[in-house]
């Protein structure tokens, strides 16, 4: 539901579902790519989502050499929108 906006032609994915399909039939497995990123990478996880499952998140930090990870409190996949008032300061930090 919280992908759903509404339009004057109704209720619109606020993603390409095509895009979404193409991601799950070619998936591929990324975790040994990780190690190549070079930069610094700011990860955030919202807490109790399983978008990204506990265990993928401490995966990934073990992966990324230069790595902040946080964990926010609110459980919506999409924390940047849902908790701006802890997001934001976090972001800036970065």
């Amino acid at each position: 539901m919280n992908s759903l906006t509404e339009t004057v032609d109704g209720y619109q994915m606020m993603f390409s579902s095509q895009a979404m399909a193409c991601n799950i039939a070619y998936y591929e497995e990324w975790f040994h790519i990780l190690p190549e990123i070079k930069c610094l990478v700011l990860l955030i996880k919202a807490n109790g989502n399983e978008a990204v499952t506990d265990d993928d998140f401490v995966k990934m930090q073990s992966l990324i050499g230069n790595c902040l990870a946080y964990e926010m409190s609110d459980p919506d996949h999409n924390v940047h929108l849902s908790n701006t008032k802890n997001y934001m300061p976090t972001l800036m930090n970065f």
